[in-house]
């Protein structure tokens, strides 16, 4: 049940995407902490995999890595688990080509953490018109209510 709220969540317009990027961020820093340290990519996947709070996602790595230990590389399988944003295919993909594999990820990390503090501030920036204004008149609302029964006690008593 988890994983098919998962993967639905994934499939929101913004939020989606946000998610995304969130959990491929963490998912990439770990990944790239351990890799760094000399962990071999199999156990390092295995346990980055923990970090990744999405579970359709962390499900997916689980299979990527399944396909690393049986000797294929890392870019291709999570291209077709379908999960990971193309910008992190991209990066894990030069990353591999160029032997760099931890600084490629530690660079996605980065920008994909960038990305979400800019997309969270301008979602921000959006919303908070929209809250006061939906607050404004909710408030509008109450005053009018109130000022009816007010109005319908003075009218009782004139009667």
């Amino acid at each position: 049940m988890r994983g098919a709220f998962d993967r639905t969540v994934l499939r929101l317009p913004l939020l989606g995407e946000l998610v995304r990027a969130v959990e491929t961020a963490r998912f990439s820093r770990t990944l790239a902490s351990l890799v760094d340290s000399g962990v071999p990519l199999v156990t390092a996947l295995g346990i980055a995999r923990r970090v990744i709070a999405n579970r359709h996602m962390a499900d997916a790595v689980g299979r990527v890595a399944e396909e690393v230990r049986d000797g294929g590389g890392l870019t291709r399988p999570l291209a077709a688990s379908g999960v990971f944003p193309p910008l992190a295919l991209s990066f894990l993909r030069t990353g591999e080509e160029t032997a760099r594999l931890a600084f490629m990820l530690g660079q996605l990390a980065d920008t994909l953490e960038r990305d979400v503090r800019n997309t969270t501030q301008r979602l921000i920036a959006v919303m908070t018109p929209a809250v006061t204004i939906f607050l404004g008149l909710t408030v509008a609302g109450i005053i009018a209510c109130i000022m009816s029964a007010i109005l319908g006690v003075n009218d009782l008593a004139l009667q």
